[in-house]
């Protein structure tokens, strides 16, 4: 077996690595523009909270004398910023402050703007246009040589109107808001509609001239869980996620090993989700998204030193896995489980998001699946892959930790 040299000191032979340490000293003195490009892949996808599902609270409230209001949480930079609630990072918040300075009046207008363009109450299916407001935003409160303040967190807007004439039922859609967390009521009824309404789609329409009782069967109940946990995965809010799955896949050029790893996988993050969502387990979320990310950096690294599937790997697996669940649990009870439907959000939820895992392995296979046979498909593909992975989830684990110290 030939051997390659990587500088004066760092030994790889060919076709695996020798060991991590070679392999991540190779990157650092070798391919340092390589390392450069995960920083700023990881800086890009907002690392520090990857893996929280952060929803949208929409609170939408009807009078008996005909008007509603709708009060609406949400990150207004994020959306002006085009990415994912939760998500806005550092060069998020230096491009929004390097734009032409504005007035609180211009400001507003753009904002204002922004919200008529992606909310979307409807009567009827047709769209209503609101009167919007913004709380503790007074015009002119800033000068034009002011720069812009950031809230990097939940804004709060309000919108109002009336209900049209014999309109029979409400329904909300929002885009460049990320998922929703829909909570619908009416003056002189105790009950509360709560859904999650995936980001695009529309929520299910809200009667207004019966009884609010039940207006969504269990069947919609679960549609609703199983497509908000599906699309947070595929929609890649779930990144870490994805990258641990995938680090599973490479390992493993048979269907078998890696059916074990993705059941171990999937029991321990239904169990954990579960003993989270019942309050029986809490961790705060800090530690959870850092263990996380140490565990995507485990099983990349893995990846790296070994070429066979080791016995402990599945336990290991079953671990992390529970500390994936505790990942999730915040998010889910954010979404507005509906009265006496916890079972069912649940379950419906947890299957959603193991299908995406499966979707994710599927297009894995179609991608690079036909190649794993070859004999250079561990050192075309696994390596360079697992190599991402790692220093893309230490990064995370770095920032995450920083993060927790400093925000905590």
């Amino acid at each position: 077996m030939k051997s390659r040299y990587y500088g004066a000191k760092y030994r790889i032979v060919s076709p695996h690595f020798r060991s991590a340490k070679g392999l991540l000293m190779a990157l650092l003195f070798r391919w340092p523009a390589f390392f450069l490009a995960i920083i700023a892949a990881g800086l890009m996808t907002g690392g520090a909270s990857a893996h929280t599902l952060t929803l949208t609270e929409v609170d939408v409230r009807f009078a008996k004398d005909g008007s509603y209001e709708i009060t609406v949480r949400c990150d207004l930079e994020a959306a002006e910023a085009g990415v994912k609630p939760g998500h806005l990072s550092a060069e998020d918040k230096a491009r929004l402050l390097a734009r032409p300075l504005k007035t609180a009046d211009e400001k507003l207008l753009e904002e204002r703007l922004l919200i008529e363009g992606n909310m979307h109450p409807a009567f009827d299916g047709t769209p209503d246009k609101p009167s919007i407001e913004f709380p503790n935003a007074e015009p002119g409160m800033l000068k034009a040589d002011d720069k812009i303040s950031l809230n990097d967190g939940s804004r709060t807007v309000i919108l109002k109107g009336t209900v049209p004439a014999d309109a029979k039922a409400f329904t909300w859609k929002s885009t460049k808001f990320g998922d929703v967390s829909l909570a619908v009521s009416r003056e002189g009824k105790e009950e509360v509609f709560r859904e999650p309404v995936v980001e695009g789609e529309t929520s299910t329409p809200y009667p207004l001239q019966e009884a609010v009782e039940a207006p969504a069967s269990s069947m919609h109940t679960a549609g609703k869980f199983f497509s908000l946990g599906y699309h947070h995965i595929v929609a890649l809010d779930g990144l870490d996620h994805i990258l641990f799955v995938v680090g599973l896949f490479l390992l493993s050029t048979h269907l078998k090993p890696l059916f074990w790893q993705v059941t171990a996988f999937t029991i321990a993050h239904s169990v954990t989700l579960c003993l989270s969502v019942f309050h029986i387990i809490k961790l705060p979320s800090g530690i959870v998204e850092s263990l996380i990310a140490l565990s995507i950096a485990y099983v990349a690294i893995e990846n790296l030193v070994t070429q066979k599937l080791n016995w402990w790997r599945p336990l290991i697996v079953f671990c992390f896995g529970l500390m994936h669940g505790l990942g999730f649990a915040a998010g889910l009870e954010e979404a507005g489980i509906p009265k006496g439907a916890l079972i069912n959000a649940l379950v419906s939820f947890n299957v959603g998001v193991e299908i995406g895992h499966l979707t994710i392995v599927a297009v894995a296979f179609l991608l690079v699946g036909w190649f794993r046979e070859k004999p250079w498909y561990r050192k075309a593909i696994v390596i360079p892959g697992s190599s991402i992975i790692a220093l893309m989830a230490l990064f995370w684990f770095v920032q995450r930790t920083i993060s927790m110290f400093t925000e905590g």
